[in-house]
């Protein structure tokens, strides 16, 4: 499912494999493990390439709320933050200049403090010293 989900460039949920033509013969769904629902979030990088997908999946079908989306999607975004960062550490070169245009609503919200225990404890962008940029801010408070 997720070789299918890469190559959208949104969202892709399946909300019940066992029904949906597109996964019928999937040995996940068939198999032991019994897989019901899928949602893939694209992870993309700044010039459009999609790496892999950051996935949730579970053996009862549902549907995911936009919500439940939405978080994911920051998620991705988070992930795809790291990934970058670890390209400018490993080449010296900046990674991520600009986030890409579809993320450009949440660009101006803080970022989530990874050092504080409250979800919702926000702080703006710190700048990069390794990349002389700043990072892009991903989260959003709910």
């Amino acid at each position: 499912m997720c070789a299918s989900a890469i190559l959208q460039g949104e969202p892709w949920e399946i909300s019940n494999a066992a029904v949906d033509p597109r996964t019928l013969l999937n040995p996940l769904v068939t198999g032991s493990l019994g897989l019901r629902f899928y949602l893939g979030i694209p992870l993309t990088t700044n010039d459009g390439h999609n790496l892999g997908t950051l996935c949730a999946i579970d053996r009862e079908p549902r549907h995911a709320t936009p919500d439940q989306v939405a978080t994911r999607q920051d998620l991705a975004a988070v992930v795809m933050d790291e990934l970058e960062l670890r390209l400018c550490d490993a080449s010296g070169r900046p990674g991520r200049t600009s986030p890409p245009a579809r993320r450009d609503s949440r660009c101006s919200s803080p970022k989530r403090r990874r050092d504080t225990p409250g979800r919702d404890e926000l702080q703006p962008p710190d700048p990069d010293p390794r990349c002389n940029r700043s990072i892009a801010p991903t989260g959003t408070k709910r």
